[in-house]
């Protein structure tokens, strides 16, 4: 998977893979769990809109 590098409130750059982030932005936007238990077609149509708005 690729890296995304973001900054948090204390400006820390910190590097992750791509699918934890994106599990953390799936469980900030639907609720804790979501990766487990949505549909694999929501969740293929998520990360690529995620891939193409936060990959670098």
């Amino acid at each position: 998977m690729n890296n995304c590098r973001y900054s948090d409130r204390e400006e820390d750059i910190r590097t992750t893979n791509s699918w934890d982030a994106f599990v953390e932005f799936l469980e900030t936007i639907y609720f804790p769990g979501a990766a487990e238990l949505l549909e694999r077609k929501l969740i293929a149509f998520e990360f690529e809109v995620f891939k193409s708005c936060y990959a670098t």
